[in-house]
């Protein structure tokens, strides 16, 4: 906005002359110039309002099976599979003048309405032995478009060596996907 209201100080056959802008903004007020002061409209133009709605909402599907499938000597096997469908959505309404690019102190950002479907499996195992538990565990995620596919694994131990004392340890990988205002292309900064 600002190098809007000062290319309206420049001579209207100047090619970066802008028509649009409600006068001749002159950071000196009038002072060095020829006593052309600022007017109302051109501080208006700097006095903005912007402003943005901005809508999300995820929608969750689980099913979820667990139990033990058998009796080991040190305790049960537990088992746990599921399968997760989760229904995304980022809609962003944005002032036009942010549109535009022309809001001060803020860049150029564009209204945006995405979505995605995400859809999970999962299985995890609980191995109880003689002081001590081994846990496995596997996530696999689809979100689609450009983000794809994972499949993440899990592996974690307890050791009880004595009862006073238990030692931990794990393993695994884990996958944050972008979040859908990133996806959408709709910002610059």
């Amino acid at each position: 906005r600002m190098q809007d209201v000062l290319d309206a100080c420049r001579d209207t056959s100047d090619p970066l002359f802008n028509s649009d802008a409600p006068g001749c903004w002159n950071p000196f007020g009038n002072q060095i110039t020829d006593g052309t002061a600022n007017t109302p409209e051109v501080f208006q133009y700097f006095r903005s309002n912007d402003w943005s709605n901005s809508e999300n909402e995820l929608t969750t599907y689980n099913a979820v099976l667990s139990g033990a499938i058998a009796e080991l000597a040190a305790g049960e096997l537990g088992v746990a599979v599921g399968v997760q469908y989760r229904d995304e959505s980022h809609i962003v309404d944005r002032e036009s003048i942010i549109n535009r690019g022309k809001a001060s102190f803020s860049g150029q950002s564009f209204d945006s309405d995405v979505q995605r479907d995400v859809s999970a499996v999962f299985a995890e195992m609980a191995i109880p032995l003689e002081r001590a538990e081994i846990q496995l565990a596997v996530r696999s995620e689809d979100y689609g478009g450009t983000v794809g596919r994972t499949t993440d694994p899990r592996v974690a131990v307890s050791f009880n060596p004595i009862d006073s004392v238990t030692l931990r340890g794990s393993w695994g990988t884990s996958f944050r996907a972008p979040p859908l205002d990133r996806l959408s292309g709709a910002s610059t900064g």
